[in-house]
Order: C-alpha cells, then structure tokens, then sequence
C-alpha cells in the first residue's frame, strides 16, 4: 500500500454510498428530506463540524495572542515579554503549526474525499431506489429527462445544504459569537456596536428568507423543465427529423429557456439587494468601531494592542459576512431545487406489494400479434390476418417483394397511435406477456 493510499484510503471508505440500505423519502418538506439524508451521514458530519469550529478557535486565539503581544511589547519592551510570556508564546506557535495544518487536511479531505464523492452518490442511488418503484403512469406525466434531471439536481443541492450546515454555518456562528467575546474581554465598548450589527444581520435575514425560498423553488423548477424538455427532444431527435418538425420544437425549447432566462433575472435581483444592505450595514458598524477606538485610545480605555485586535477582528466579520451571504443564497436555492423534485423522489407508488407475497417467479416473456389487420385510407390492405408469437429470443421480422417491411411496420405503428384513427384501418389485439403483468395479481 503506498502512502497516498495509507493517508487517503481512510477518508475514501467512511461511506459506502451503495451499500446504505434504501429507506422511503419522507414527504413532509425540504427539511424532512435533508434530515433524512444527514442521518445516513451523521458521524462524519458532527466530527466535520466540530473541526470546523475547532479551526475557528485557534484563529480567534491567535488574534487575542496578538493583541496581548502588542500590548506587551509595547509596554515592557520585546526581551522582558519574552521571558515573562514564552509559556504563551509555546502554546501559539503550536497552534500555529501543527494544530491549524493537521485541523484544516482533516476538514478539507472530510469534504472533498468522503462528503462530496460518497455523498451525492448515495442520494442519487436512494433517489433512484425511489423512482424505479414506480408504475408506468408515473412516467407517462413526467418527461425522462425531467426525472433524471430532478434527481441530479437533488443530489448536488442536498449535498451542498448539508454541508453548509455542518461545516460553513457552526464555524461562521462560532465566529460571531467569539469575535463578540473576545471584543468585549478587550473593551466593551467595541462589542457594542458590533452586537447591534449582528441582530440587524439577522433581522434582516429573518425578512428575506422566504423571498429566497419562493424565488429559488421558480429557478430550480425552470432549470428542471429546461434540462427535462431538451433530454427528451435529443431522445426523439429520430421521430422529429420524419416529420420535419425541428422548426417547431426550436420554438418550444426556446419558450422554455426564455422563461428561465426571466426567472432567473428575478432571482438575482433580490440577491444584488440584500448584497448592497449587507454592504450599508458593514460600513455603519466600521464607522461606529473607528469612531469608539480612536475615542478610546484617546481617553486611554483602550490599548494599542485591543483597538488592533478589534479592527483585526471587524475585517474577518465583515468580510466573512459576504461569504455567508453567498451560502445563504446557495442554500435556499438548494431548498427550492429539493421542493421542486419532491413530487419525483417522494410520490409513494401506487402499485405495491400485498404484504406476505412472494417473489415473482418470471419465466421467459414473449410478444404476441393476435389478427391484425392494416389497410391505409384508401382502403388498400397492407396486412391482413397477421398471428405472431416472438418469444424471447426470437427476432421476427415481416418482408414483401415491393415495400419494405420497415416502412409498413412504421405505417402500422403510425396508425395505432394516431389521434385520427379514420384516416387509417386497422383491427387488431398486441399483447406483451412481462413482469408487470404479474405485478396486479401481487398486489393489494
């Protein structure tokens, strides 16, 4: 085994996607659904969470060592502070190296190596478990494209909930609430203004939450119909060249795409809004920091040392709150993708088992033609009489000396599907002996 594998292999072999046994989707909401997700996951996700956090204390801490630092130098000179604070320092420098490189390979391989392989990979197999237990009706309302599409989308979106959850939201809010701490154990006054930014932040979060609900849902759902309706237009591509009608599906596709586009326009602009607030926000609150650390320093409440660590630590909240912001974004997008496919990963099937039944026992099926008969409108038979058994197998094709027996077995096919039955003649039963035959005796 060579080191790559001694170091990685680990991380790689935390989830076996495919080995989790299937469970039924909850139906209750988004939140049910990822709840059902993180329980299949939740080792991995408190351990991450708890690096997450961990990570964020030794930066928090090496911010109070600076201050100290600061002061310390400052006041008793470089050599006394070393020979009064080495103790200080020691506990620092291994935060530094190898506490913080150990913490953020563990943090960084828990997501990369072990959550966003595995993850996706398991709700696409327990996505797919739920799918295939449906009954044919369930297709015939739902593009293909639109299904496996959904279940995509699902799996990324739900991956990126879940870890926002358990890795950028503990260490974000163990960030806020330590930054508070810290700045009030430096000086008072300067969490004052900072506690005053937070609940504003999150009033205002508390306002638009749903806006970003309802927005994201319409985007995830226009997505779906625009993957759903080009996969099934390239599945029919065949059809659409006979009949010439590749004029007319452009124009829907370009309907569907359009409406999109729209939808899409929508969603950013409330996103553009909420960022410009944030912005207004941060720029008050680091008027309010400047304006009590000058006030302090002058006044001698506040240390060299304090007012650096508190501007230090306004840069990494002000900065940070844009990138929570941006997740903020993320996830409801993802909270809309997931309602959206619901109906496709949760809808229970019609069809099922009686309990108590036993397994299928399925021999080999066959496809039967019982007197068919096809003649065009003129009323010029083209078949007549047709009896056919092809047993599974078996390759049975129909020849004439002057058509060829693909265009008459299209024409009859035509026929049988066409929405005018009188322009055609044709009588007739098919009948296809296969394992969902047997599902109705099965079932209750």
């Amino acid at each position: 085994m060579s080191i790559s594998d001694t170091i990685f292999r680990p991380f790689e072999t935390l989830i076996r996607p495919l080995d989790i046994p299937y469970r039924p989707l909850p139906a209750k909401g988004p939140l049910a659904v990822v709840l059902h997700f993180v329980s299949m996951f939740r080792g991995v996700l408190i351990t991450l969470a708890l690096f997450s956090m961990a990570f964020e204390a030794i930066n928090l801490s090496i911010v109070w060592g600076l201050s100290v630092i600061v002061d310390g130098v400052t006041k008793d000179g470089a050599p006394a502070f070393l020979a009064e604070r080495w103790p200080m320092l020691t506990v620092l420098g291994l935060l530094i190296f190898p506490a913080m490189p150990i913490i953020s390979f563990v943090v960084n391989t828990l997501k990369s190596h072990t959550l966003s392989i595995a993850m996706p990979a398991a709700i696409q197999w327990q996505g797919h478990k739920a799918v295939e237990q449906q009954d044919l009706a369930f297709f015939h309302d739902l593009f293909a494209g639109q299904v496996a599409s959904r279940l995509q989308q699902v799996a990324s979106a739900a991956q990126d909930q879940i870890i926002a959850a358990f890795q950028s939201i503990p260490r974000f809010a163990f960030q806020l609430i330590g930054s508070t701490v810290l700045l009030a154990a430096l000086s008072w006054q300067l969490a004052l203004p900072v506690i005053v930014w937070i609940a504003l932040n999150i009033a205002y979060t508390a306002r638009i939450v749903p806006m970003f609900a309802e927005r994201s849902r319409r985007t995830a759902k226009q997505r779906s119909l625009v993957a759903g309706a080009i996969t099934d237009l390239y599945a029919n591509m065949q059809m659409i060249k006979q009949f010439a009608a590749e004029d007319s599906e452009a124009g829907t596709i370009r309907g569907i795409i359009q409406k999109k586009i729209d939808t899409q326009h929508k969603e950013q602009r409330l996103y553009r809004a909420s960022e410009v607030t944030v912005v207004i926000l941060n720029s008050l609150v680091w008027i309010a920091m400047l304006a009590i650390g000058f006030s302090g320093l002058v006044q001698g409440f506040l240390s060299i040392g304090s007012f650096v660590g508190a501007i230090y630590l306004m840069n990494r909240l002000s900065s940070q709150i844009f990138v929570f912001l941006q997740m903020g974004q993320q996830l409801f997008q993802a909270i809309g993708t997931i309602r959206d496919a619901m109906p496709v990963m949760t809808t229970p099937p019609t069809i099922i088992d009686r309990p108590g039944a036993p397994d299928l026992a399925i021999g080999a099926g066959e496809i039967r033609f019982e007197n068919i008969r096809f003649s065009y409108a003129n009323g010029k038979p083209v078949i007549n009489d047709l009896s056919l058994a092809v047993r599974s197998g078996e390759k049975s094709a129909l020849s004439a000396s002057r058509v060829p027996a693909r265009r008459r077995w299209s024409a009859c096919s035509c026929a049988s599907m066409t929405s005018r039955p009188a322009q055609f003649g044709s009588t007739g039963r098919i009948s296809v002996t296969s394992p969902r035959q047997a599902c109705a005796a099965r079932s209750a």
